[in-house]
């Protein structure tokens, strides 16, 4: 078992740049990200004549639409099991357009839109990534699975949901697994989203194996298997970066969508060794040919947790962003603060592309 173990990083071959990337890396924080505002659980009310009281709304997700913004949030409704489904609200771009979130603060009713129940996420439905592929709504979430309080291998998969006319209702398609001499080593797959960029789907995810180690991912898939739930194992699947010596492990957050520089923008999460601190940096990516390259790290943390809402919750001292968009020159980030409520922010990018340009590799 234990060259099993240790095979399964082996397969995972390392990305062009990542090695000097994680030369850049230092604990420290210059944070560049502006608090607009919390939408706390006690605003959410579920519709659908639901009684449940939202006892916690964390880990948005983003979509821009002509309303305005879409928050895609998980909801806890009890802390038994912890189990948690996806709802939904909107915030007008001209609530946010001061700095300040103005109806953040106001009640909200949250429409459900992915339940659980199915085996891939009987015991919840997390963290929702929102992409769009092949001008389709995606939510990339994390499923615990049947097996998540009985087994120690298998216990989450990140589920592939796409919006499907006519009823525009979500429909679990996929989940993203490893090669199956692989999967039975691996304890969970988590902290996940699948884009497209230059013409080939990529999907990003990180896998905790069962020796402990945590391994940051990503590969290409041929397309989306169109389900029900079946089996999505990216092929040539590089390691992006491992945790710097002061993390415990560092994890995939979300995409900027709407970047328009060429290549892909992304936020990640490290979390610290010494204080279990979530805190938040950036990376740029790009594809040449099909070989993914790091072609940028920011070499500080851009966020840190540093607000009440931020260090005080279910689980303190905790950012964790899910969603960006990138609106007149500002990346609009939804985030869990302190796995209890939402909170959005504003990132200049100029502001971020210069610590970008500060730990840049030489590919």
């Amino acid at each position: 078992m234990v060259n099993m173990r240790r095979s399964l990083a082996e397969r995972f071959k390392e990305a062009p740049g990542s090695a000097e990337a994680e030369r850049y890396r230092r604990r420290h924080t210059v944070d560049i990200a502006r608090r607009i505002g919390y939408i706390r659980p006690e605003n959410v009310e579920l519709e659908r004549g639901s009684t449940r009281r939202v006892v916690s709304f964390f880990n948005s997700t983003l979509r821009l639409a002509r309303e305005g913004l879409e928050v895609y949030g998980r909801v806890v409704v009890g802390y038994y099991k912890y189990v948690s489904l996806v709802a939904s609200l909107r915030i007008g771009l001209e609530d946010i357009s001061s700095g300040r979130c103005s109806r953040c603060e106001e009640k909200h009713t949250a429409r459900p839109e992915v339940l659980p129940g199915d085996w891939i996420d009987f015991w919840g439905a997390e963290d929702p990534r929102y992409t769009s592929v092949n001008s389709h709504d995606v939510l990339t979430y994390t499923g615990r699975t049947l097996a998540y309080y009985s087994s120690s291998v298998g216990q989450t998969f990140p589920v592939v949901a796409v919006r499907r006319a006519p009823n525009g209702e979500w429909v679990k398609e996929a989940y993203i697994t490893l090669e199956p001499d692989e999967a039975p080593l691996a304890t969970s797959i988590k902290n996940a989203f699948i884009l497209s960029h230059r013409g080939i789907l990529l999907a990003f995810y990180r896998v905790h194996d069962v020796s402990g180690r945590f391994h940051l991912l990503a590969g290409i898939s041929d397309g989306l298997p169109e389900g029900p739930i079946s089996p999505l194992a990216p092929k040539s699947v590089w390691r992006i970066m491992d945790p710097a010596p002061f993390e415990e492990k560092i994890g995939w957050a979300t995409p900027v969508n709407g970047y328009k520089g060429g290549s892909l923008l992304v936020l990640l999460h490290g979390v610290d060794t010494e204080q279990q601190v979530y805190r938040v940096l950036a990376a740029e990516l790009d594809l040449e040919g099909r070989e993914l390259v790091l072609k940028a790290v920011t070499p500080e943390y851009i966020m840190e947790p540093s607000t009440l809402e931020e260090r005080f919750g279910d689980r303190p001292y905790t950012i964790f962003p899910c969603g960006a968009w990138l609106v007149d020159g500002e990346i609009i980030v939804s985030y869990g603060a302190a796995d209890t409520a939402t909170g959005l922010a504003s990132i200049p990018l100029d502001v971020l592309e210069e610590r970008l340009d500060k730990g840049r590799t030489g590919y």
